[in-house]
């Protein structure tokens, strides 16, 4: 993604056009390459332009549903743990990122796709720094993306150790200490206080 980011179809194209020798560029032949170029470029950056705005779309959907499914998970009777509820928290902030990354995507595209339209117009210097402003915040998401990404792995492996402050601990049986995760009202059967350690730990 980050090398999409930096070969902008634009930028590329002039860069393409400008390595060309001038004796070239100004033939015939060499004009007409150059017009085939610009035509191709504007053809892609349409096609990227409608790709993109399918994937904000898509995106909106996948943190809609994941919004959905947090919002029946909280107004559940049904108990759920810390743990996975935070997890779905952490997960719908990467939704929420993704988003706006696609959107700073579908931004790119579209002032790519007008600077190439009003190339070597007085437009053209307006649309190159929007573009070139555009690809800058394209990055930004990307990275803050990507370090929330990381975050969220840190933290959910950080999460498989059960957080002291959410364990209630009940009589020790043997040696082998049995938390309860789950409220009083929301157990299927009190605890068998005549348990084996062995099935305490099976149970924890």
């Amino acid at each position: 993604l980050e090398q999409e980011i930096c070969e902008n179809i634009y930028l590329a194209c002039l860069a393409k056009v400008a390595s060309m020798p001038m004796n070239v560029r100004l033939s015939t032949a060499g004009m007409a390459q150059e017009m085939r170029e610009w035509e191709a470029v504007k053809h892609k950056a349409a096609e990227d332009v409608r790709e993109r705005e399918e994937g904000v779309k898509l995106a909106e959907k996948y943190r809609r549903n994941l919004e959905e499914e947090i919002q029946q998970m909280v107004r559940s009777e049904t108990f759920h743990e810390p743990a996975i509820i935070a997890k779905a928290y952490r997960d719908l902030k990467i939704k929420e990122l993704t988003k706006q990354f696609v959107e700073a995507k579908l931004t790119t595209a579209e002032k790519t796709f007008y600077a190439i339209k009003v190339k070597n117009t007085k437009e053209s210097e307006t649309a190159e720094a929007d573009l070139n402003e555009a690809i800058e915040k394209e990055k930004k998401a990307f990275e803050v993306l990507e370090t929330a990404k990381i975050r969220a792995l840190e933290q959910n492996a950080a999460s498989i150790e059960i957080p002291v402050a959410e364990a209630v601990a009940v009589p020790v049986y043997g040696n082998v200490p049995f938390y309860n995760l789950y409220p009083q009202h929301q157990q299927s059967s009190p605890v068998n206080v005549g348990v084996s350690p062995e099935r305490v730990t099976q149970e924890r």
